[in-house]
C-alpha cells in the first residue's frame, strides 16, 4: 500500500467520524444565528432589562431622597 492510499484511508475514516460532531455544531450555530431565539435576541433583552433595573435604581433612590428631605 503506497503513502497516498494509506492517507486517504485514513482520511476518509476520521472524516466518517467526525461529520457528526460537524453536523451538530452546524445545528448549534444555526440556532444561534436565529434572530428570534439567538444570541441577537438574548442581548436585545438583556439590553432592555438592564434599563429597566437602571430605571428602578433611579426611582428607588428618587424615593430614598424623599424620604430623607421629608426627616429635616
Amino acid at each position: 500500500m503506497d503513502e497516498n492510499k494509506f492517507k486517504a484511508i485514513i482520511e476518509e475514516a476520521i472524516n466518517k467520524a467526525v461529520e457528526p460532531i460537524r453536523e451538530q455544531l452546524n445545528g448549534v450555530v444555526n440556532r444561534l444565528d436565529d434572530p428570534d431565539t439567538g444570541l441577537k435576541r438574548i442581548n436585545d433583552r438583556l439590553d432592555a432589562n438592564t434599563r429597566a433595573i437602571m430605571e428602578l435604581e433611579t426611582t428607588v433612590k428618587g424615593y430614598g431622597d424623599m424620604y430623607k428631605q421629608s426627616l429635616r
